[in-house]
């Protein structure tokens, strides 16, 4: 017997495909994109149902950071073949916030936080050198697919003090559309209020 139950998330897939073309049009490594739109379809509809709930969270303007990479994201190429650059060194396994954070701060490196894969997809940091290669600081062998947004050394910095952790990604950061100077602004009046972000 055939089901004749409606896909929960219809309205929301439909919602997140233009993005997931988008991403893959930008160069995002197929399957790893099409993670991201499932994420954020799923993450959709409940932050949907949850904001229409009485004294529910209000909807943000990214429900989840997979949606936030989608529009926001773009692809770096696995540093195959490339080893690290002199003086880089791998940091421990899974700390890759506090590795990108310490290679960008330390090394004048660019910060990156996305998504990586490899074996599955996961919440993952990098940086890049000064011709925009990325460089893995934390996997011994590099990720197949890497897609992220580049972050300037000062909102990385405000997001530790703001969040007390490693990492950018915060409701501050989900909370309204994107620019670098409106999350800083966000990030500087929760640090000056002495407010702790709690990380999404």
């Amino acid at each position: 017997m055939v089901s004749s139950a409606v896909n929960p998330y219809a309205e929301d897939l439909e919602y997140v495909e233009p993005l997931k073309r988008a991403a893959i049009e930008r160069g995002g490594n197929e399957p790893l994109i099409k993670y991201l739109a499932l994420d954020a379809a799923m993450g959709r509809n409940v932050a949907t149902h949850n904001s229409k709930l009485e004294g529910g969270p209000p909807l943000l303007a990214y429900p989840t950071y997979a949606e936030f990479l989608l529009i926001h994201g773009q692809a770096y190429a696995p540093p195959v073949g490339r080893p690290r650059p002199k003086g880089v060194r791998k940091g421990p396994d899974k700390l890759c916030f506090s590795n990108a954070t310490n290679a960008a701060y330390w090394d004048n490196r660019q910060y990156v936080e996305g998504y990586a894969t490899s074996f599955i997809p996961v919440h993952h940091a990098w940086v890049l050198d000064g011709d925009g290669n990325l460089i893995e600081t934390t996997w011994a062998k590099a990720g197949d697919a890497y897609w992220g947004v580049p972050f300037p050394q000062d909102i990385v910095d405000l997001s530790m003090l703001a969040t007390g952790y490693y990492g950018v990604m915060s409701r501050l950061l989900l909370e309204e559309p994107y620019t670098e100077a409106g999350f800083r602004a966000r990030l500087r009046a929760a640090k000056d209020a002495g407010t702790r972000v709690r990380p999404y």
